[in-house]
């Protein structure tokens, strides 16, 4: 009711500074008498005209006004409360800035701790690989030396069986070899 009361006199005041306007125009010396029914029926129109756009839209009008009032305002209050995030984001930006220092130092203590736990494994894993290396190749060693003396002792054996087929073939005729035959073959079947 109070916006229809101020729209009423704005009416009234426009109304009445129109009609002296009007009333002055005449200049000079002659004088002019205002048209009042004309007048009238103008100002009856343009209130017809008004009421009508009221009446049919003057909702939608509202609506659009206290719409945007409150858009503006809802606006200014997500602005208020990011300015607020910003200044917090700002303050631990800056305290960080403050801290780099610290955080730089912990970051070079802690590779240089990593660093050496690394060395320590590497070093540990190749004394295990050194430690395998080193008792395969013993090992190996040991086959290596058991091979080669019993290759020897079969070479030897060769040797000896050769030397004293030799000796044999020196020393004993053709008698005495069947002699020996006979004697080894009657052990072997009597017993």
């Amino acid at each position: 009711m109070k916006r229809v009361s101020i729209i009423i006199w704005t009416v009234l005041i426009v109304a009445l500074c129109a009609a002296t306007a009007f009333a002055s125009e005449g200049g000079g010396g002659e004088h002019h008498a205002l048209p009042w029914m004309n007048f009238i029926l103008r100002w009856i129109n343009f209130i017809i005209f008004v009421g009508l756009i009221w009446y049919l839209a003057g909702k939608k009008i509202k609506d659009f006004f206290v719409g945007r009032q409150k858009g503006i305002k809802k606006d200014l209050e997500d602005l208020d409360q990011r300015r607020i995030e910003a200044d917090k984001q700002l303050k631990e930006v800056e305290q960080s800035i403050a801290n780099i220092e610290q955080e730089k130092q912990a970051i070079m203590d802690k590779a240089r701790e990593d660093g050496e736990a690394a060395k320590a494994a590497i070093i540990a894993k190749a004394k295990e690989s050194a430690e395998k290396i080193r008792a395969q190749a013993v090992l190996s060693a040991e086959h290596e030396t058991q091979a080669a003396i019993d290759a020897l002792r079969a070479d030897m054996a060769d040797m000896v069986v050769a030397a004293a087929a030799k000796i044999l073939e020196e020393k004993l005729d053709q008698g005495r070899h069947e002699k020996l035959v006979d004697e080894y073959i009657k052990k072997v079947v009597l017993n």
